[in-house]
């Protein structure tokens, strides 16, 4: 028994001795091909991780240029490594590399209105734009059920720079400023050749990029008439793909005229940007006068996002903050836009009146007007052809007199905006939208409520497609806009 015992150990002990030689053999195996003892592989084993992938499309003057800088820039500072920066077939393509991570942008650019477009397609997680939504693109975009962009606004649109945009002519040109008026004239056809604004008997060759020839875009803005004559671009200008090729035309003709970013325009010895006046001296497109609000075509450039993804992305989150960080600022500068400083009191009223048309006299009344007001969610509209409030707008004055009142008794303001649609002179809207506001008050003052300020924004803050009867008509309104006691003038 005894025996039979020492035997099953011995056979014990053999059988462990065997299979540690076997594992010792393994392991030795193993480490010799993998060049060490590993407890887990390391980051450089593992297959590059693709952490965010992002596209970006939109507006020609933003993607070339500004949207890499960003994109890079935004890269470096969280980390990121460049290990790719190239343009193939159009599309710039910016891959950063942090370890085994990597994070890919790419940016194509297209145009402010197919850019909304791939938003609401999804095809793009970020829509630049070098103009303000419009009623049209907030209904395509709903009905992609990309959000409800105007129930949204805030969370979906951010302005993200200022841009001169210039009337550029040709370096030789002797023609040194121009008014708005005339500029108007020769976008219309209305302007025979250069000499009816000082230069010589030679007619006019209109350049625009690709990104200027819709409805919405500038120089209809120059224009404003209910159905652009600028629609017909393709037929009478030479319309070009993007900023550049613009800028390269105008360098070769003698005779030409653009309608251009300032930021492409800069710099460029074969081209120089004329000074515009509108009602006052002829102000240059510099970036001081910008800021100071002087130059009188200036605008806003935008990024636009889906609501949900403003709200549960952490990428695009990031990306439209950094627009607002000093080292965005730096490069918004240096490529030649206006950045929004905090200091900028532009800056401040920028989200305020996203819809209206920035760098127009009645934007500057307005922003002034309003600093430090609120808008109340309601908009006084009138009977058709006539300056009497509707029964709607009506009611609300019978039934909210005695609160506005209430507010003016304890030191607040009261500041009522008219509207127009953009059919007809400009300079008649800017007059009829100051009637519709004196109508408002004078409805008040039938309540007893008296003190109420006024103001006209004309036809420049549209929030109604102007294309459309109505359109035209929810821009018939007249807007209340409430101060505390303490808010600046």
């Amino acid at each position: 028994m005894a025996e039979r015992e020492g035997s099953g150990v011995g056979r014990a002990v053999v059988w462990v001795a065997s299979a540690l030689a076997i594992a010792g053999i393994a392991a030795m195996v193993w480490m010799w091909r993998g060049g060490g003892v590993q407890l887990e592989p390391t980051a450089e084993a593992r297959a590059p991780v693709e952490e965010c992938s992002a596209t970006i499309s939109g507006a020609t003057a933003m993607a070339p240029r500004l949207a890499p800088e960003i994109a890079a820039a935004f890269l470096s500072q969280n980390g990121y490594s460049i290990e790719r920066n190239e343009t193939v077939e159009g599309v710039r393509h910016i891959v950063g590399a942090r370890g085994a991570l990597r994070c890919s942008i790419s940016i194509r650019a297209s145009s402010s209105t197919q850019g909304l477009r791939d938003l609401g397609e999804g095809k793009t997680l970020i829509a630049l734009s070098q103009r303000p939504i419009t009623q049209r693109d907030i209904a395509l975009l709903r009905a992609a059920n990309a959000g409800d962009f105007a129930a949204e606004r805030t969370q979906a649109e951010h302005v993200v720079a200022f841009d001169a945009y210039t009337v550029a002519v040709n370096a030789a040109n002797p023609v040194r400023s121009i008014t708005v008026d005339a500029v108007r004239d020769i976008a219309l056809g209305v302007a025979p050749d250069w000499s009816s604004v000082g230069g010589d008997a030679a007619a006019f060759t209109l350049y625009t990029p690709i990104d200027g020839v819709g409805p919405e875009d500038y120089p209809n803005d120059l224009i404003q008439r209910p159905n652009p004559v600028w629609q017909d671009a393709r037929l009478r200008a030479r319309v070009l793909a993007n900023e550049s090729d613009a800028v390269a035309a105008l360098a070769r003709d003698p005779a030409g005229i653009g309608f251009i970013s300032g930021a492409f325009v800069a710099g460029d010895p074969g081209v120089r940007a004329l000074a515009l006046a509108a009602g006052g001296p002829p102000q240059s497109p510099s970036a001081d006068n910008v800021r100071a609000e002087l130059y009188p075509l200036a605008r806003r450039l935008f990024v636009y996002v889906r609501p949900n993804d403003m709200r549960s992305n952490t990428f695009v989150q990031r990306f439209v903050a950094f627009f607002s960080s000093p080292a965005a600022f730096d490069i918004i500068d240096k490529a030649g836009f206006v950045a929004l400083r905090p200091e900028s009191r532009m800056s401040r009223v920028a989200a305020t009146l996203s819809g209206c048309r920035f760098g127009t006299a009645e934007y500057a009344a307005l922003i002034s007007a309003t600093n430090g007001a609120t808008r109340m969610p309601v908009e006084l509209t009138f009977e058709p052809n006539t300056l009497r409030l509707d029964e709607e707008a009506r009611h609300f004055v019978s039934e909210n007199a005695e609160t506005l009142r209430e507010r003016l008794r304890t030191g607040g303001r009261i500041v009522l905006v008219g509207h127009t649609d953009y059919t007809g002179e400009t300079a008649k809207n800017r007059a009829l939208a100051l009637r519709r506001a004196l109508a408002a008050r004078a409805a008040f003052e039938r309540q007893g409520l008296f003190g109420i300020e006024v103001e006209s924004a004309g036809e420049q803050c549209p929030s109604g497609d102007n294309d459309t009867p109505e359109g035209r008509l929810q821009n018939r309104r007249v807007e209340i806009w409430l101060k505390a006691q303490s808010a600046p003038g």
